[in-house]
């Protein structure tokens, strides 16, 4: 049970950390910092929001919720290892724009190289819920991976802004 419950809160440190790192990537894709907080943040709900309602509705019928919640997590890294590169190749595509061009052709392409991350992310939720339901039973099943990966979240914010996010340059 306490692997579980480490598991809740480096999800919340690392859910966080990818939030604040693709606001300064897209900082460097669309160009500027507003912007790229408002999309992010405006993705990062919508794609949680929806992952979280396909999330509930696919792990209701699964008998492992845990094995659901290892394979979001393990997904989530692997995108989140692609996503530099992605977002690279993007501002790459987008830099022979001429800069007058709108801004809405690269916010609905940076928006759609976000949502597939934050949809995983979203589902990691009701897999929590899930999984603390059958090892902790109904009364601590959301409270608790919510409080653990809230915590957490908020150790990423600090370490991300503090040390991640100058050691890359961003």
């Amino acid at each position: 049970m306490p692997i579980l419950w480490t598991a809740f809160f480096v999800s919340g440190v690392a859910g966080l950390s990818y939030e604040l790192t693709w606001v300064r990537y897209l900082g460097q894709v669309l160009g500027g910092a507003t912007v790229a907080v408002s999309a992010t943040v405006a993705v990062f709900f919508a794609g949680m929001a929806l992952g979280s309602w396909a999330g509930g509705r696919m792990l209701a019928s699964r008998r492992r919720p845990a094995l659901a919640y290892a394979a979001l997590e393990a997904a989530i890294g692997l995108v989140a290892l692609a996503l530099p590169a992605m977002l690279g190749g993007l501002r790459g595509l987008l830099s022979t724009r001429p800069a007058t061009a709108s801004v809405v052709e690269p916010l609905l392409a940076s928006s759609a190289v976000l949502l597939l991350p934050t949809a995983l992310l979203g589902a990691t939720y009701p897999a929590m819920v899930a999984t603390a339901r059958r090892v902790a039973g109904p009364t601590r099943s959301a409270a608790l991976p919510y409080g653990l990966n809230t915590l957490g979240a908020m150790l990423g914010c600090l370490l991300v802004s503090l040390w991640w996010l100058p050691a890359l340059g961003l």
